[in-house]
């Protein structure tokens, strides 16, 4: 795993901490296995983009993406949190 990744992951789960979610907290908050966010914070295996997205929308981490060419009148950011709340309506079915 890159290090990038891991500043990425480590940060979270700072963060995570700091607002008071455990790793059990955080798998009953985003419907997934206690042991999944454990891996996921200790680097074992590929990490998921979509346990990544989960925790980070829970912990209120928000991303901004620019596209510099685009005309749309919707920004980017919007789309993107768009897109992740559909990820979460798909996981609650």
């Amino acid at each position: 795993m890159e290090n990038n990744s891991k500043i990425l992951i480590r940060f979270l789960e700072t963060l995570a901490t700091d607002k008071g979610y455990s790793r059990y907290k955080i798998s009953k908050e985003i419907g997934c296995s206690e042991s999944s966010v454990k891996r996921f914070f200790e680097f074992e295996g590929s990490p998921s983009l979509d346990l990544f997205l989960s925790i980070s929308s829970l912990v209120g981490v928000n991303f901004f993406f620019e596209d510099k060419e685009s005309e749309s009148e919707r920004p980017l950011h919007i789309l993107f949190n768009q897109a992740l709340d559909s990820l979460k309506e798909i996981r609650d079915l």
